[in-house]
């Protein structure tokens, strides 16, 4: 018995480990106090002890040179999935692994589920903006001036421009909110076409119709009119709608013939 504990010792013991992993923070809280005082984002791992593709993160992807090294453009945080029940419900976690990136005020800006390779992880971290000190430093302003609209809206342009649409529409809606901009119609409309815009890129093409149609009817003057009929075109070949694509793109032939719009809008029939 004794010479069969000392050989489970020895096996044990005489496996090679793994080498060193990201350094994580285990803090929610320390970490966004982390990642704004860098302006960086946080890389949240939800793993459990029992959860066989974690485990094989650990081992494969966590430790490798490449993955650490992209780590660094950002604030590393893991998770308990047993423990963090009100993280679970937050963020929409229900299976594991999960990996979230998210800013420092707490905003989720992708979820990324199941193994992920290195290659894979390295490429998602190596993609993500590496200094977020502009749009930190709008939404630290609004906490200090929470009943100044303009820097909401400053801070859903940020996002727009940092190419994370879901969050730039959460501060649009919050923008629209304010009641004294019920009565600035062209106003809401500029920011209906910016939200349509979020809305086609995260796939809610009804979403960014709905919004779109309602623009060019109540604001024919719009700059963002070119862009307003080229989304209605591209959004209505994508839902194989062609003769209402035809429609949209000839009022946007007429209206604008030598915008770049018409340009690009002609090219999506090509690629038909």
């Amino acid at each position: 018995m004794g010479g069969m504990i000392l050989c489970i010792f020895y096996f044990l013991f005489s496996q090679e480990l793994p080498a060193q992993s990201v350094d994580w923070l285990v803090s929610l809280d320390k970490a966004q106090e982390r990642a704004v005082s860098e302006n960086k984002l946080i890389l949240a791992d939800f793993w459990a002890f029992w959860c066989g593709p974690c485990l094989a993160m650990d081992h494969q992807v966590w430790n490798q040179a490449p993955v650490r090294s992209a780590s660094q453009r950002v604030v590393p945080l893991r998770l308990d999935f047993d423990k963090e029940f009100l993280l679970n419900n937050r963020y929409g976690i229900t299976e594991i692994p999960a990996m979230l990136i998210l800013d420092g005020y707490g905003n989720k800006l992708f979820h990324i589920s199941g193994y992920k390779s290195v290659e894979e992880m390295s490429s998602v971290l190596k993609s993500l903006p590496s200094n977020l000190k502009p749009v930190y430093g709008l939404i630290g302003r609004s906490l200090s001036s929470p009943d100044s609209t303009e820097l909401i809206r400053a801070i859903a342009d940020q996002y727009q421009l940092l190419n994370v649409p879901q969050v730039s529409n959460k501060y649009y809606d919050e923008f629209l909110a304010s009641e004294h901009r019920i009565d600035e119609p062209m106003t809401r409309y500029r920011i209906y076409s910016r939200m349509a815009l979020n809305y086609h890129l995260i796939g809610k093409q009804g979403e960014a119709s709905d919004l779109l149609e309602e623009c060019i009817e109540n604001d024919v003057e719009s700059p963002d009119r070119p862009m307003q009929l080229f989304l209605l075109t591209k959004i209505s070949l994508l839902n194989d709608d062609e003769d209402q694509a035809v429609e949209y793109f000839e009022l946007l032939k007429s209206e604008f013939p030598d915008d770049k719009h018409s340009t690009w809008a002609a090219g999506l029939f090509k690629q038909e």
